[in-house]
């Protein structure tokens, strides 16, 4: 038996280049908001239209971000009721910054939601992963890649985690060193 929210419509990102949706009365197909050529689409959205599923390798829920990034107002589809979507629940996307380095492929989206003071001493860094399959850092990752960088950084109350979109490696520095991004870069540009 389907429920109300079995029955929603996912709003979706399909191979980071298409905005849509899937209505549950058609679960084949991915009605088209918003694509970009910039982004790898081949498709022109000049109208809504619907492309078959099997068009697309990877599809994920879409988040506010996504809107934002495509250009669309995300207030008409922000009911939860009606719109299955990824939601941040927390002021991390808001308090979102990009910090440029100057090094091709190198810039942050920095996560600092309580405005956490960097302190100025060494880094004690350590090599880490993330969990599989966290809601948290899939949205966090989502939001980096929608603001067009591959790494974030993540500023909790005592540490610094620094990761990429692209697997689920890290860094954790056990302190709040303002070297760990500059260390980071270092050794990143020199590969």
């Amino acid at each position: 038996m389907n429920t109300k929210q079995d029955r929603r419509t996912k709003l979706i990102v399909a191979d980071e280049h298409t905005l849509g949706y899937i209505h549950p009365d058609a679960p084949a197909s991915v009605s088209v908001l918003k694509t970009s050529v910039l982004k790898g689409g081949v498709f022109t959205t000049n109208q809504v239209y619907n492309v078959h599923i099997s068009q697309y390798k990877n599809i994920r829920l879409a988040s506010r971000v996504d809107f934002d990034n495509f250009n669309i107002h995300f207030e008409g589809y922000n009911m939860p009721s009606v719109y299955e979507f990824q939601s941040l629940t927390n002021s991390y996307y808001h308090n979102a910054q990009i910090i440029r380095t100057g090094v091709p492929n190198a810039d942050f989206v920095v996560f600092n939601p309580g405005n956490t003071e960097f302190v100025e001493i060494e880094p004690e860094i350590e090599q880490i992963a993330l969990p599989e399959n966290d809601q948290f850092w899939a949205e966090i990752k989502s939001i980096t890649w929608s603001m067009s960088c591959r790494f974030f950084l993540v500023v909790n109350e005592s540490s610094i985690i620094i990761g990429n979109t692209l697997d689920n490696d890290a860094f954790c520095c056990q302190n709040l060193s303002s070297r760990f991004i500059e260390t980071f870069v270092n050794h990143y540009s020199k590969k």
